[in-house]
Order: C-alpha cells, then structure tokens, then sequence
C-alpha cells in the first residue's frame, strides 16, 4: 500500500471551486466493470433517481419562483389569455405525468434495494417530493391560472383530474401511499424510515438542508405507512419530531410536523449560541494531529446553528403574533420579531459569518493535513480490513459464496483505483466503493468476508471525506442563509409585486452590524446558480442596495455619535464600530471606509454650517457657543480620525457677522465696565434684525438633545457680556485684519462726521466765562454753581446725542485695544497705526479745534502705536475722569452719586452765577463739563436710568484719548469739574454729622429754586 501513501502526500494539491457540488449519492455511477447483478441493478436505479432527483429540483424551483400572469392580461381578449396560458397548462399536464413517473420510479428501486446508498438516494428524493408538494399546496397562483385557462379554453369539463390534482393538498404523498399499499412495500417503506432515523441520531448529516431533508423524508415515509406498521418506531420518531417541530420548506414557506404527526407542542425556546467563545479557542490552539477533528466539530457546529436559524424563521412564519390593527396584507408579511428575537437571531447571524470565515482560514492552512489524513483512513482500511477478506477471497474463488467474493474483489480493485485519481479532490470511486462494502455485508449476502461493524465504522468515517476535500463548497452549504431572503410565497398571498422592505428579515437585521449582508449574497448566489432567475436576483439586487445605503448612513451616523460622547467624555473610544477598508456584497467590491469618510466629512460640515448658522442669528456673545462647537467638532473629528478645519466661506461668514454685530450691535447697544473690562448690555437697546434661528437635529450639535441643552446652559452664561475671551475666541477663528480695517473705517468716519459736529455745538453753548467756585460754597453750592453755569447744556437734548456717538466710537476704541491684546504681533500692531493714523482722514475740522486735531494727528502717529506700553497707558488712565479712578472708588463717591441725582430728580437748579469767573472754550474745560454731566445726570427720571449706566465707560475713552493727544492732561486734572467736587466733599465729609444737617439745610431753603416740567 505504498503506492496509496505516496499519492495523498504530493504538495501539488488542486482547491475544488467553491460553485463545484463534491461527490455524493446525488452523481452518476460508472457501469464498468461490475460483475455483480445486484450493484448492477442497483447502479442503474442509482442513475434513474438521481435523474428525478434534478427533475425534482427543476419542478421544485419553477413552482416557487412562479408568479401569476393571468391578473395582468386584460380581460376581453380570450384569445391572447389563451394563447399565453396554454404553455404554463401545458407544463401541468407535464407535471402531473412526471408525478407518476417518479412515483413508479420509487416502487421500482424499492423491490430491488439492497444497497445503504440506494436506500439514501431514495430517501433524498422522497424529501424533495415532500418539498414539491409542499409548494404546490401554497401557490394558489398555480390554480388561478389554470382556472383561468380553463374557463377561457373551455371543452376542458371531462378532463378533471388536473385540476383535483392541483386543488388537493399533499396530493404526491396520497398517491406514493396508494402505491405503496396496492404493490406491498409497506415494510421497504419502514426501512428507510428507520434509516432516516440513525442517521440522524448519529448526526450523519453535514449541512442544514442534508438535515431536513432526513426529517421530509421521514414524513414522506411515515405518511405511506398505517399506525400498524409504524408502531416499532413511533418512539424514535417523536423523539426527532420534536427536536424539530417546524421544517423549513423553500424561504417563507415551512412545515408544521403536527399535521402530519401527533406528538406534544413544546414551547420553542430560542437562545442565543453558547459555544462561540469555546470553538473559537480550540480553532485559535488548532494543532496538525487534531486538526481533523476540530475542524469537524467546527463544522458541525456551524450547521447546527445555521439549522437552528432556519428552525426558529420557519416557527415564527407558522406562529404568527398579530395585533388587532394589523391588515390581512400586514399579517401574510410581517416577520413578528421582537426586539430580543431580534438580537439574539443577530447575534447567531454575526457568529455563523465570524465561524464561517474562522473554519475556512483554518480549512486553507491544514489542507495537507486533510488529504493525509482521508490517504490515512484508506490505508488502515485496506490492511486491517479490506486486504484480509480479498486474500480469504482469493484462496476460496472455486468454493461457494462466489457472489461475495466478486464483491470483495471489485471493492478491493476501486480502493485501488482510488489511489489514481487526483490528489486533493473527492474521488468519483468514492460512492462505488461504498455500494461494494454495503452489498457485501448486506442482509442478502449468503457469506460475509468483512465484519458489519468495520464496514459500518469506515462508511460512515467515509461520509465526511467530501467535506475534507470540497470544503469551500461544504462550508458555504453549511453557512448558507440565503433562505431568510425569499418571499415568494407571500407575493402569492397577498397578491401584490413586492413586500414591504421593513419586513424583511436581513433587512431587520442590518440595522445591527455588516454580518446580515451574507444573506443578501446568499440569497442572489441561490437566485443565479439554484433558481437561476434573473428577475429574483434583480429584487434582492434592488432590496440590497437599498438596504446597504440605508445602513452606511446609520452606520456611519451610530459611529458619529459615539465620537461626540466620547468627545464630551461620556463614554470612551471602544463604543466606536470598526470601520472595514472594503466588503464585499453580490460580488462588487464596496470602498467601505472611503463612503464612511464621505459621510463623516458631511456630518461635519453641516455641523460646522449649523454652529455658524446659530451664531449667525444670536448676538456676538455667541460666539462662545460657536468656538465651544467648532472645538467639540474638532475633537469628534480626531476622534474619526478625520480632517478639520474651517473653509475660506465659513470663515467669512463668521467674520460678516461679527464685524456686522460689532456696528450694529456692539457699539451701540453694549455699554463699556472699565472696572471689569468687559461689555455688558445697555438698559435701553435698539432694535437689531437677525435671522430666525432654525430648529436642528441634536446630531449637528452635542449628540443628543438632553446633553445639548446641557452643554448650551453652560455657554449661555457666557452670552451675558463681552470680554476678552470672547475677542480671542474670535482672533481663533477667522482672519482678524479685514475686522479692524472695517472698524477702523467706521472709527474715523464716526469722529468726522457725527462727534466733531456734537461737540462744536457744544462747544458753542458753553459759557464763556466759568471758573472753578471756592470751597466756602460747599458742595451744594458748588453744585448749584455749575448746573447754573452748564444750564444750557443741561437742557439742550444734544448731549445724548453725543453721548451715544462718543458711546459708538469709543466702543469701537476698546474693540480694536481688546483685538490688539489678544494678537500681540507686528499686523495687529500695523492695523492700528493705519486705524489711529488720521493725517489724511480728518477732513472736518470744527473751529477752534485746529490745534486740538493737528496734535491728535502728530500723536497718534508717533506715540499711540505703543499702546501696550507702560507709560502711554499710565498716561491715559491719569487722564480719565478720577471717579473711576482706583483710589477714589470708595464709598463716599457713591455718596456723592447718589446725592447729585437726587437734587437734579428734584429739580434744585440754582438761579445764581457769578459774571467775573474766568471762563475758556479749551478743550479741557469742554470735556470736563461734559463728564460732569455724564456722571450725574440721569438718562430717564421715569426709568432711573443714569448716563453712564446707559452709555458705558467708553464715553470717557474719547475725549481722553483727545487730552493725551493735545496734551492737556494736566490743564484737565487741575481744572477737573468732577475733582473739585470730590475735593469739596472729602472736606465736608470730615464730619458726617455736619454733612447731613448741611444738606437738610440746603435741601429746606431751597423753596424759591425753579423746578424742571
């Protein structure tokens, strides 16, 4: 036996195709040289049934896939409905023929069975006859046409028995049974039977539709069979019935064992597979001495659980839960799964893809081991067994029991041709040797040279030889999920071309994870190779696109999501789906991560659009949310592993709008806090058109709309003022230099063209001669001497006027110090000298300004570039009003707030002036009787509103920056109405006591003062 070893270790092995069938008792048996009449007989019964087993099949597959056309034809035209029916009742005549054919086929084979394979071929074909009747039952199409046919042929009334053919249930088994009863095979019928049952007891059966097949035929072969004869095997049989209550037939249509036996109902309980994590570790340790063994096992496994998915489709087609609002069309379609049904038939589909793909890697690694190991199994066969009984054969050639020795020696001759045949591939001798063996140790032998039990023991060892050598065509059988696809027998019952997607099954299931896309390439595989129609492929073609786009979207929308929580810390990176570089789906291959990316860069775009978007219709303090947007978005996208940065539009847009708040809003509305730096909003506000902020979903922004309003709480406390943090967020994101071009622009056009003209006209209502009081006045009378000296401005309306433009530009002033604070470089330090250089912007000058705005020009060329610098800026602030200065912020200034409004609310102007104070129309003097009115009188008395609560701070900054520009700081402090002021009353207050009764004093003579309307 050399030779045998040799030839199953050469390393040149051929890998079957995966679309070949192997070897089994399906194919033809060579005749030659076969001196045994009885494998003679056999062999050619073996050859006429697997002949109607493919005719079964055909007849099989164009029942199931067949739609009704009698519907479309329009009605009137009897001779074209004629002429288009009359093949399709042509082929049921044929069909009713063929029934009869097959059946006395059968009857055939059984009065000369001798062999197991013979016996197994029977088997096979009674299980698809069993599934022929099935469809049959179910089509009602089938008999609509024919009726159709029949009522427009007409002349058809005497030929009946076609239609009780069609009409009548289980019609082939009825006919099988007569046949069986009238010629006596009663017990033959048993036999197989009972075969039927150890072979699935011992499990031999390697992919699922082996396995039902066993149980169709075990009904076929019972239902021919009274209670009398099926009483030895009732036991077994109801054990194994109940095992597997529900058979799936072809897709939607299954079978319920209860009709055909009776056997107790047990509750279907469908658990999710426990045996994934155990397998995957024997496969992962996988050695060459077990290799065999556990890919076996493996194997086995995989087709149990792809059966028991089949089992649990067809329990849940014949057990239907409905709800009272469901229609009869919704009832003949929908699938009934519950969301745990759900899961756990996901997680079975999932695992079946992961085990398939695990087996075939392991398959392709230890091919060698596989071919070694069938050579082994041959070889101790041959020496233990097969040798001996051929020497013993040899020796008694001339004595009785010849007819066993010519079996023994044809047996002995196929091993050895066996050894010829190509290395790596099921050998087509296979099945002839297996005949041999079985007709040797069969019940008609007179004289048995081998041992039942070693034969037994190598046929079934033998069984799963194919699958050692055609294991991707095995292990795609065994995986095979295609039949959750098909719906042919729910298009027939609710008469309508297409069910609803939403209840099909992998379409269910795809809202989970990519591994239901095996069903689709299943199914379209069965469509191409088994039904071969194009119209059933072109449907889930359709279904799986649609189902495929459907999915990337979700898929890639469930992954975004889970990058935003990640982002805000929620949950971590391991929520995140990983994204395969390619898959592939009815034989295209998708660039998977290429569309995901696609989808990511879209979700991040609209994001980005819908943050700018809601900055677009909100204030510029949202420009918070905006920067705490782009970030978290910036986050998701590193997080995706994607890039992120905004476009040159996006960042106009920010910038449009900030500059356009800035001018409309801004400056006008928001009032300057120099104790705090920041802007807040004014008391009265003018009205400022937006866009309406549109409604969006919480996928654009955090996630989900409870962490969304979560995180927009927090930013929203930042939407209450303008700070410096809010111009750096702003500097972060756009190109500031066009922003401080622009207000630079509006700056000088404002000074030129609104506050030079207030202030001159100011300028000419101040008196022309004033001086500061003395101290013996008071500050009461101080007070009163200045209101009186001021009376004019007082009442003149214009001083708002100037204070709102002063507002504006200085507003704008403090814009372009916070932008110059937040850059820090050499182009924001170059944008504010073009801002502040005014040498050829000032072109109105009011009269007795000249030398004020020539000065100004000089400065601000020369000095005012060095903003940041220590000196400039100690010199604004010596500048300014000392009521906002930090030595004079005491409790005494409110004080003295506070008793200045109250004598203006009530009216106590003084009467009196003195006509020999020097007075001046200087610059200094101006402004500070222009700060003495900001700081004291009231905007509103209805409302309390003060000037300086409704302006801002930013008032002071013009005319200051005037001052250090013309250098009159110090002719200001010296003449400052405000210092005196504050002067007089530091020297009253030495006594509080004093100070009140003084006051009472005043305020009680003070009858004879005018009081304002």
């Amino acid at each position: 036996m050399a030779t045998l070893t040799s030839t199953f270790t050469r390393s040149n092995i051929h890998l079957p195709s995966p679309s070949r069938k192997p070897y089994s008792w399906e194919q033809d048996i060579s005749l030659q040289s076969l001196s045994s009449n009885h494998i003679r007989h056999d062999v050619e019964y073996l050859t006429r049934l697997n002949h109607f087993i493919s005719e079964c099949e055909n007849w099989t597959k164009q029942l199931y896939v067949y739609r009704p056309c009698a519907r479309a034809l329009p009605p009137g035209s009897d001779e074209i409905i004629v002429e288009i029916l009359e093949p399709f009742a042509g082929q049921m005549s044929e069909f009713q023929a063929w029934i009869e054919d097959v059946i006395s086929a059968v009857l055939d084979a059984l009065k000369g069975l001798r062999t197991e394979e013979l016996r197994l071929t029977i088997l096979h074909l009674l299980g698809l006859l069993f599934e022929l009747d099935a469809v049959k039952n179910v089509k009602s199409s089938l008999k609509n046409d024919f009726s159709i046919f029949k009522r427009y042929k007409g002349g058809m009334e005497d030929d009946m028995s076609l239609v009780f053919f069609l009409a009548q249930s289980n019609s082939t088994m009825a006919k099988l049974k007569e046949a069986v009863l009238r010629a006596g095979l009663g017990d033959w019928m048993l036999d197989l039977l009972v075969l039927a049952c150890e072979r699935l007891e011992k499990n031999l059966w390697c992919w699922p539709s082996q396995r039902f097949l066993l149980y169709k035929a075990m009904v076929m072969s019972s239902g021919t069979l009274d209670k009398k004869k099926l009483r030895p095997c009732v036991d077994r049989v109801t054990k194994l019935f109940k095992e597997c209550p529900y058979l799936p037939i072809y897709g939607d249509i299954a079978a319920d064992l209860h009709q055909f036996w009776e056997f107790p109902v047990n509750v279907m309980v469908f658990d999710a597979p426990t045996a994934f994590l155990e397998i995957n570790e024997r496969l992962r340790v996988v050695k060459e001495d077990n290799a065999v063994k556990v890919f076996t096992d493996a194997v086995q496994i995989l087709s149990k659980w792809t059966s028991k998915v089949y089992e649990f489709y067809a329990f849940k087609i014949r057990n239907p839960h409905f709800q009272a609002k469901d229609s009869p069309y919704v009832q003949a379609v929908k699938a009934n799964l519950t969301p745990q049904e759900k899961d756990i038939l996901h997680i079975y589909v999932k695992q079946i893809v992961a085990l398939s793909t695990t087996i075939l890697n392991l398959a392709q690694g230890y091919q060698d081991t596989f071919v070694k190991h069938t050579a082994k199994e041959y070889e101790k066969f041959h020496v233990h067994q097969l040798k001996p009984a051929f020497n013993t054969s040899s020796n008694n050639k001339r004595k009785k029991g010849g007819e066993a020795n010519i079996l023994i020696e044809q047996a002995y001759a196929v091993l050895e041709a066996i050894t010829l045949d190509p290395p790596g591939r099921p050998s087509p001798n296979l099945t002839l040797l297996r005949m041999l063996l079985s007709a040797s140790t069969g019940e008609g032998s007179k004289k048995r040279l081998l041992s039942r039990e070693s034969v037994t023991q190598f046929l079934e060892k033998s069984f799963w030889f194919p699958l050692y050598h055609d294991y991707l065509y095995v292990i795609g059988k065994c995986s095979d999920l295609g039949g959750l696809w098909f719906k042919e027998y729910f298009l027939d019952l609710s008469k309508v071309l297409q069910v609803p997607v939403d209840t099909s099954v992998p379409f269910i299931l795809l809202t989970h994870s990519l591994a239901p896309l095996k069903i689709y390439d299943d199914a379209a595989r069965t469509a191409l190779t088994f039904f071969k129609q194009k119209f059933v492929f072109n449907e889930i073609e359709a279904e799986a696109n649609l189902a495929f786009d459907q999915f990337v979207f979700g898929f890639a929308q469930k992954n975004f999501l889970s990058a935003r929580f990640a982002a805000l810390g929620k949950t971590d990176h391991s929520q995140l789906e990983k994204t395969p570089l390619t898959l592939s789906l009815l034989g295209r291959t998708i660039p998977f991560r290429k569309i995901t990316t696609q989808i990511y860069q879209h979700y991040l775009a609209s994001s980005v659009n819908v943050a700018i978007a809601r900055f677009e219709s909100a204030p510029f303090p949202a420009i918070s949310e905006l920067a705490d947007l782009l970030a978290h978005h910036r986050a998701v996208a590193r997080i995706l592993n994607q890039p992120f940065a905004l476009t040159s539009r996006q960042k106009s847009r920010i910038a449009d709008h900030a500059l356009e708040e800035f001018i409309t809003d801004v400056c006008r509305n928001w009032c300057w806090n120099a104790s705090t730096m920041r802007f807040v909003k004014s008391c009265v506000v003018y009205t400022t058109v937006r866009p309406a902020q549109k409604k969006v979903s919480s996928l654009y922004l955090y996630g989900s709309k409870q962490v969304t309003n979560d995180s927009l709480a927090k930013s929203a406390l930042q939407r209450m003022y303008i700070g410096l943090e809010h111009i750096r967020m702003l500097c972060d994101l756009v190109d500031i230099q066009p922003i401080v071009d622009s207000l630079g622009h509006l700056a000088l056009s404002t000074i030129n063209e609104k506050f030079m003209p207030a202030l001159e006209e100011l300028q000419a209502m101040f008196p022309s001669q004033m001086r500061l009081p003395s101290i013996e006045l008071g500050t009461i009378g101080s007070f009163e001497y200045y209101l009186a000296s001021l009376k004019e401005i007082v009442k003149n309306t214009d001083k708002d006027k100037l204070f709102g433009i002063a507002q504006e530009v200085g507003n704008v002033i403090v814009l372009l110090s916070l932008i110059n604070h937040c850059m820090r470089n050499d182009a924001i330090t170059e944008s504010t000298r073009s801002f502040f250089d005014a040498r050829d912007r000032l072109e109105k000058v009011p009269r007795g300004l000249d030398k004020i705005a020539q000065t100004a020009r000089n400065f601000l060329v020369e000095d005012l570039v060095n903003w940041a610098d220590d000196e400039t800026r100690d010199i604004f602030m010596k500048a300014c009003d000392p009521l906002f200065a930090t030595s004079y912020t005491s409790a005494n200034v409110i004080d003295l707030l506070g008793t200045f409004r109250r004598l203006f609310c009530e009216n106590l102007i003084p009467a009196t002036r003195s006509d020999d104070w020097e007075t001046s129309k200087d610059l200094y003097r101006v402004w500070s009787s222009v700060m003495l009115l900001f700081q004291i009188l009231p905007y509103s008395v209805q409302h309390g509103f003060s000037a300086r609560l409704l302006f801002g701070d930013a008032v002071v900054i013009v005319g200051t920056l005037l001052l250090v520009a013309t250098k009159q700081e110090e002719a200001y402090s010296a003449f400052d109405i405000s210092r005196s002021l504050l002067h007089v009353h530091q020297i009253e207050n030495s006594d509080r006591t004093s100070w009140f009764k003084s006051a009472k004093k005043v305020q009680t003579g003070m009858g004879n003062v005018s009081r304002r309307p």
